[in-house]
């Protein structure tokens, strides 16, 4: 379990790669890494036996080898090359913020340029050059710098572009919806909330064409691309890969497509309370974010955030769990049973046969108050409670059915 949750980790994952072995009847095993007692942990950088080191620790928790395997991965940081730095800076640039305005391409649906009286409409800037085609790779799966800037759209105001993401497999988007720049596929998957990060940018026509994003990674390889940019002349669906498209709408059917959306799904975080306390009778555990008062969109993000992270080794754990919030405000009953030291807090509800919750562990202020939570202690209290090393306290049973106006 202690294992698993240092996999998920993404200061580590990046760097080491985690695994055990059972050493009954090993002896050869046993003699060639000088085990005199179990379980043994060690260390070593590929496989090169003279960087080995055994965990001498002694206390096997969580924090203590994270601690002890990330001071390993600071000692031995190595130069990259340049392929290495490429890449890295390749990846960096994609997520820098421009400090001019981002300016949105508009489609006029009434224009036709066979009705102009001088032909085609033409740049409004002079000396403006039209769009170049993004860079071709120069290996299928390679990845390839593209081969000029993408300049900037012209904003208009009251029309607005809507970004969605189509199903994973599904081939291409529609006809007028295709993001055909890496700029804004970058723009888009940001607006989304969806982390792009590492890319891949290339040409090859075995993935859908331009935008599409691979939002959960092989469980088996958490450093996979996700952001890809395929600038080839056609393309396929790819069942990992889901197709990002934009429409263009005028500020009303912008809003009014928010609001259907909104009325006709579930929200992304729900609040748990009278209305939505039956979720509590599903399978597996519920996060529940604690404050007085509505969460916030950057809560929100958060949340969503940790819950992208964790996802890989909750389906590797076979764990699932609800990510919710309690307004404290309302819930003063709940607020007596957890009494959180702090708020924001944030707990994990076992809510079954026997009703019990994990306190997250809140930091101190230099006057030695307890702070708020932030987005690290909440993955420290999920990687307790993965790893078998949570504290649970009881929690009465009747509790779960008195929520406020219930």
């Amino acid at each position: 379990m202690i294992l698993q949750a240092l996999s998920s980790d993404p200061e580590l994952w990046p760097h080491v790669r985690f695994g055990f072995m059972s050493v009954q009847g090993s002896n050869s095993v046993l003699a060639d890494f000088k085990v005199t007692q179990v379980p043994h942990i060690v260390l070593q950088y590929g496989d090169m036996r003279s960087t080995r080191e055994n965990y001498i620790g002694g206390e096997l928790s969580i924090e203590a080898l994270r601690k002890w395997v990330k001071g390993h991965i600071l000692k031995s940081a190595v130069d990259p090359g340049q392929d290495g730095l490429y890449r890295a800076v390749e990846g960096a640039s994609l997520l820098l913020e421009e400090e001019d305005e981002t300016e949105l391409e508009v489609v006029d649906p009434d224009y036709d340029p066979d009705l102009e009286e001088d032909g085609p409409r033409k740049s409004s800037k002079p000396g403006q050059s039209s769009r170049n085609k993004p860079g071709q790779g120069k290996k299928p799966g390679g990845k390839a710098k593209p081969s000029a800037p993408v300049s900037k759209k012209k904003k208009t105001p009251g029309f607005v572009t809507h970004y969605r993401v189509l199903k994973r497999g599904a081939e291409a988007c529609p006809p007028g919806q295709v993001i055909d720049t890496l700029a804004e596929c970058v723009q888009a998957l940001a607006e989304l909330g969806i982390t792009g990060d590492p890319p891949w940018i290339s040409a090859y026509g075995g993935l859908p064409q331009y935008c599409s994003v691979r939002e959960t990674p092989h469980n088996e390889f958490p450093g996979e691309e996700r952001m890809h940019f395929n600038s080839a002349g056609e393309g396929q669906g790819r069942a990992d890969l889901a197709p990002v498209c934009k429409t263009v709408l005028t500020a009303a059917e912008a809003a009014a497509a928010v609001k259907a959306t909104l009325a006709s799904t579930e929200p992304l975080v729900a609040e748990l309370n009278a209305a939505t306390k039956d979720m509590l009778l599903e399978e597996g555990h519920c996060l529940v974010y604690l404050k007085e008062g509505r969460i916030t969109k950057a809560e929100v993000g958060m949340l969503l955030e940790l819950r992208e992270q964790f996802q890989p080794q909750l389906e590797h754990q076979g764990t699932k769990i609800r990510w919710t919030w309690m307004d404290l405000s309302k819930e003063r009953k709940f607020k007596a049973h957890f009494d959180p030291p702090a708020l924001p807090s944030a707990v994990v509800l076992n809510p079954h046969s026997r009703p019990r919750f994990a306190m997250v562990t809140h930091g101190e202020d230099a006057e030695g108050d307890p702070m708020p939570v932030d987005s690290e202690a909440i993955a420290h209290l999920l990687n307790k409670v993965l790893g078998g090393d949570a504290h649970f306290s009881p929690l009465p049973a009747k509790a779960l059915t008195k929520f406020a106006d219930s």
